[in-house]
């Protein structure tokens, strides 16, 4: 599948997915379950960003990966962090057509409350170097008259203000994660595209009438609309 990046919003990336390798599963080749082996770095892949999970219903969920060069994505499901009895899904390769993201339909799912997933990338012709790999979690719909808990958020420029990492860095999320959400809203605005930002910013002083240079939270306090230097 060739996908011009030009134009190819979060919309599109959404609703495209990459072609599931059918027949061939990953059980011939052991990798999800063996080590990753010490070799090179330059030579294996690494997960970029993470890995996430979307668009749950009862039985089954999307699967997203971006890996740091052309490489397949592997990935295993199971009902335990543990993951015990875990299950192999059909490999997809994220290719630079796709801006080296991997997107998985993880189907079979029914039955299960929280999904545990493990993501792995190996390089492309050489199924030795296999990434470290990234966990994750998610909570499928009940099946079943509940309670549901949400968190949302928005305006997360990416700039790094209002992260103070002597605090622990934005602790806002971890607020969030605290709480054990079904799902998560994000509002957007994580780029400005048209307006590139800096690190740090000079803002007229409201108390003195000079600048002041603020980077984090704590220097960022505000009392009374002015800001508290």
């Amino acid at each position: 599948m060739t996908i011009d990046r030009k134009g190819f919003s979060r919309r599109d990336f959404l609703i495209t997915s990459g072609h599931l390798g059918i027949g061939l599963g990953l059980a011939a080749t052991g990798l999800l379950g063996a080590p990753a082996i010490i070799m090179a770095e330059g030579r294996r892949p690494t997960v970029e960003g993470g890995v996430m999970s979307g668009d749950a219903l009862t039985d089954r969920a999307m699967l997203w990966g971006r890996a740091s060069m052309p490489s397949r994505m592997l990935v295993e499901v199971a009902d335990n962090p543990e993951f015990r009895g875990a299950r192999q899904l059909p490999w997809v390769d994220v290719l630079p057509s796709t801006d080296l993201i991997g997107k998985i339909d993880a189907t079979g799912l029914q039955g299960m409350n929280t999904v545990h997933y493990r993501v792995r990338f190996a390089a492309l012709g050489d199924e030795r170097a296999v990434s470290e790999p990234m966990v994750g979690q998610l909570r499928l719909p009940p099946s079943t008259p509940r309670d549901l808990r949400f968190v949302w958020s928005g305006d997360v420029v990416g700039q790094g203000w209002g992260i103070d990492e002597s605090r622990g860095g934005m602790r806002t999320w971890e607020a969030m994660r605290q709480v054990r959400p079904d799902f998560f809203i994000h509002s957007g605005d994580t780029v400005y595209a048209d307006g590139p930002l800096q690190e740090r910013v000079a803002l007229p002083d409201g108390l003195h009438g000079g600048v002041h240079v603020f980077g984090t939270y704590v220097e960022n306090r505000v009392h009374g609309g002015k800001i508290d230097t």
